[in-house]
């Protein structure tokens, strides 16, 4: 079995890059109909960046692994924080999906260890979570039974 690695989906920012856009109309229509100040134009700017950089940070900030015998979560882009549950602990995994996920197929696959839900992993946005789900509920139940 080789290691997985999952990044945040692109589609998992759908929503504000729909509503970037939809800002950038009015700021477009608003500049054609009226004169706005040059402050105003420079602050929609930036506001309708943060939207689009947003996904773009979360992709790069969080990557997911599945090895063979643990599941880890690496956040950070300079300083990096690691966790990681061996699949032998894995207490319970859960699946969300909203419904724009179910028509653009990602979700959140919720990774709980028996230790409590505080170290917990959540494998936020991924494309294909059911079949991630499924992947990870195999290899739980493979590991289990070698015991």
């Amino acid at each position: 079995m080789k290691t997985k690695k999952l990044k945040t989906s692109r589609r998992y920012f759908f929503g504000s890059y729909i509503l970037g856009i939809v800002i950038l109309t009015v700021v477009i229509f608003a500049n054609i109909l009226t004169q706005i100040n040059i402050l105003i134009n420079i602050f929609f700017i930036v506001l309708i960046s943060l939207f689009f950089l947003e996904g773009e940070y979360f992709i790069w900030y969080r990557t997911f692994y599945i090895e063979k015998d643990k599941i880890s979560r690496i956040k950070g882009i300079f300083e990096k924080d690691r966790t990681m549950i061996p699949l032998e602990s894995v207490a319970h995994t859960e699946l969300k999906k909203s419904v724009l996920g179910r028509m653009l197929d990602f979700g959140d696959v919720i990774i709980t260890p028996f230790s409590g839900t505080g170290n917990q992993i959540i494998l936020r946005g991924i494309r294909k979570p059911d079949e991630i789900l499924k992947y990870i509920e195999e290899n739980v139940k493979r590991i289990k039974t070698k015991r």
